[in-house]
């Protein structure tokens, strides 16, 4: 008989990175290389349930400055994400090297 593809494999050699993070990074989507890294930022955590729609600007952000869920809008330097949410900014990303082990 032949054994089960699962107990011939080995397991992946990787470590996974304690929480996962969001990384906000401007650049050419079809590059695989490159510099400017340093410009990079993060979210800890998903900003989008926290983000509010473009349409809704007007009733939910311009009166107060401030989101529904708490954080406060800067009119001079925001983020939009690709499905047109309003998002608080990312904080920079920590300048770390991480190796991938083979």
């Amino acid at each position: 008989s032949c054994p089960a593809a699962e107990d011939t494999q080995e397991p992946p050699k990787f470590r996974r990175y304690p929480q996962i993070r969001f990384i906000a990074a401007l650049g050419d989507p079809a590059s695989s290389e490159g510099s400017g890294s340093e410009q990079w930022s993060q979210w800890k955590d998903d900003p989008g349930p926290r983000g509010v729609y473009l349409r809704n600007y007007e009733s939910k952000l311009a009166k107060t400055g401030i989101s529904p869920a708490g954080w406060s809008f800067d009119k001079d330097d925001w983020w939009l994400e690709e499905h047109s949410l309003i998002m608080f900014n990312p904080k920079p990303l920590l300048r770390k090297r991480f190796v991938k082990e083979t």
